[in-house]
């Protein structure tokens, strides 16, 4: 697993990048769904994607995207530039 951070005068771009096989095309739709997992029953919530997608697009109007084949997956955080003052949680 490697990763990355680019920036441009608009935004950030972070992206994670592995080697394991890439995800399946008949889950790739779903990995974002909240309460969806690849795990076993009992063995996680389904959630980690779906909430880190959520406070991305909600909190900093950034996006949370992937591209897969079958080498691997990279996921990428893009977060636009913006004045700290507009980030609703962080700022009280």
């Amino acid at each position: 697993s490697f990763g990355k951070v680019l920036s441009d005068k608009n935004a950030f771009v972070f992206s994670v990048k592995d080697e394991a096989g890439g995800i399946p095309k008949q889950i790739k739709d779903k990995i974002f769904e909240a309460h969806f997992s690849t795990k076993g029953k009992g063995k996680g919530f389904g959630i980690g994607l779906y909430v880190a997608r959520f406070i991305i697009e909600h909190e900093f109007e950034g996006s949370l995207s992937f591209n897969t084949n079958s080498l691997g997956t990279e996921f990428m955080i893009t977060l636009p530039k913006l004045d700290i003052k507009k980030i609703k949680y962080i700022n009280t």
